[in-house]
């Protein structure tokens, strides 16, 4: 299974549970809310999304099955923003 991590080169700010990520790079600034924040902390070191969901679930005490789309969307949008990479 795939594993993924963030890329270094950003600037990271918090607030409140809240992440926001700039990308000098590229012009870009992305807004994490306090799930995607966390979701965005495992990524310091290669996780996969299977891992990612079950530390969701277990850290916020939920079952939800939603969690599963929301964090591969989550994960896809970061991709494409090219904030993370596949872990070598």
């Amino acid at each position: 299974m795939a594993s993924y991590i963030h890329k270094e080169k950003f600037e990271v700010l918090e607030l409140d549970g809240e992440s926001v990520i700039l990308n000098a790079d590229a012009f870009m600034v992305t807004t994490l809310n306090e799930v995607g924040s966390f979701c965005w902390s495992l990524l310091h070191e290669p996780c996969t999304i299977r891992q990612m969901i079950q530390t969701v679930q277990t850290h916020y005490a939920v079952e939800d099955e939603s969690i599963e789309q929301d964090i591969e969307q989550f994960v896809t949008h970061l991709m494409d923003c090219g904030l993370i990479r596949h872990a070598s």
